[in-house]
């Protein structure tokens, strides 16, 4: 009896899922490129070769675009950070990955990357967007804590506020990004990476293997 091909057996997304995630990936692609404002649903249809009534029916009214598309990108940072960050390496190497992923990302998907920093900005001046801004960086907090608690325990970092240090290295990340996606860089990705990771360890007091 012939054996049956694993990918064959691979379960294929619903039409409905590969639809939605057509739609979010069009309203990233608007917002990202139009702005908040002059994203439409004739926009977002347009981009994705779907009909107007379907993306309305989506998303229901325009209001909902920005929280859905959020809503999706902090599903996919989760999705990222639980991938590319090494879980069973030293918390130092795990601190590494972190800084790694979270700004070179920053290139490789700019328009998901631009989208964050629209919503940093929103968030100062429109209380409705804070609280979507605040999941985003809560997902980056809460994993540079568990490595942080991590290192401490290890002997590695000489931390004594945990949470405050976390907060802290967010903000100091997502400056980094701002730079890259707002100027040209004066020095390669690669070398603006590594002095990013060591100023991180820095800042944890990293005491070395």
């Amino acid at each position: 009896m012939a054996k049956s091909d694993p990918k064959s057996s691979t379960p294929k997304p619903r039409k409905g899922v590969r639809t939605q995630e057509k739609i979010l990936q069009s309203a990233i692609h608007c917002l990202a490129n139009l702005g908040y404002q002059n994203t439409t649903f004739q926009s977002i249809a347009n981009h994705c070769g779907l009909s107007q009534p379907l993306v309305v029916h989506y998303f229901k009214k325009k209001e909902n675009v920005f929280p859905a598309v959020i809503e999706y990108l902090a599903q996919r940072t989760r999705s990222i950070l639980n991938t590319e960050v090494v879980h069973d390496s030293s918390p130092a190497d795990r601190l590494r990955d972190f800084v790694r992923v979270s700004i070179g990302n920053a290139r490789k998907e700019a328009e998901p990357a631009r989208i964050l920093l629209t919503l940093s900005f929103l968030a100062v001046f429109d209380e409705k967007f804070r609280p979507s801004n605040g999941q985003i960086k809560q997902i980056v907090i809460n994993d540079l804590t568990e490595i942080l608690l991590a290192g401490v325990k290890a002997g590695q970092f000489d931390v004594s506020e945990v949470t405050l240090t976390a907060k802290l290295i967010t903000s100091y990340i997502m400056g980094v990004r701002m730079n890259l996606l707002n100027e040209m860089p004066v020095v390669p990705d690669e070398t603006l990476i590594a002095a990013a990771e060591k100023h991180c360890l820095a800042i944890v007091g990293y005491r070395g293997e």
